[in-house]
């Protein structure tokens, strides 16, 4: 993708990779070091992060969460050190490591990993889609876990509670396969339509059972999900 290119990531679309960049520096700079990053921002880090060269040896057995840390960057003769802020993650043992977002943005072509998890997070829609119409039944007004707010169907989203996020169900049902996502055969959708479908129907057919019986889903608030108040469980 070049720089005058359009990038979608997380669903939202950007004109630019400059457009891209800005919104990851917003991140970047309003996150407290070591603070978990959640909601839509995670979501547009995770696919950002699919975009990097090396993005197997930085997700390693699965990532935990994202977060901004401190690096020192220069000492100076007198001692006092500089500390620039980047973006780094906890993996699922534990382990950490930084990575860097301009290196994911030098990457020309879509990677293909964010055109299986594109096609793998349509087919789960519906599933979605239910617990919303489910959580609002009867005129029923839940309340956030998170801010104690009453959820109303537009102030709310859908949420995957951690350790079983999206991302980490893609990976583990595609290990329990033997299967590595580049592996994974995708098709552009029929009609016009954007984004991709997987190709074998068999496999898209066993993601959607295995993400109704290992998912948990929830419904919080637009306010949890788009900020810093939700963390992982």
């Amino acid at each position: 993708m070049g720089r005058g290119m359009a990038f979608v990531l997380a669903g939202v679309a950007y004109p630019t990779q400059a457009a891209v960049k800005e919104a990851l520096q917003r991140v970047l700079n309003s996150s407290e070091p070591g603070e978990t990053i959640v909601g839509a921002d995670r979501n547009l880090l995770a696919d950002v992060l699919d975009l990097h060269p090396e993005r197997e040896k930085k997700i390693g057995v699965g990532v935990a969460r994202f977060f901004v840390m401190t690096v020192e960057a220069y000492r100076d003769r007198r001692g006092f050190a500089s500390k620039n802020r980047c973006f780094a993650l906890e993996r699922l043992d534990g382990s950490t490591t930084d990575w860097s977002f301009t290196k994911s943005l030098r990457r020309r072509p879509t990677p293909h990993a964010v055109k299986v998890k594109g096609a793998m997070r349509a087919l789960i829609r519906e599933q979605t889609q239910a617990l919303r119409l489910r959580a609002f039944a009867d005129g029923e007004s839940p309340a956030c876990p998170y801010t104690g707010e009453l959820l109303r169907p537009d102030n709310s989203d859908v949420d995957h509670k951690s350790p079983q996020t999206f991302d980490n169900l893609v990976v583990w049902f595609l290990r329990d396969r033997g299967l590595g996502i580049d592996e994974v055969a995708v098709a552009t959708n029929e009609d016009g339509a954007i984004g991709y479908v997987l190709d074998d129907v068999g496999l898209a057919a066993e993601w959607v059972d295995y993400h109704l019986e290992n998912a948990v889903l929830r419904v919080i608030s637009k306010t949890a999900n788009l900020s810093h108040a939700k963390r992982a469980d």
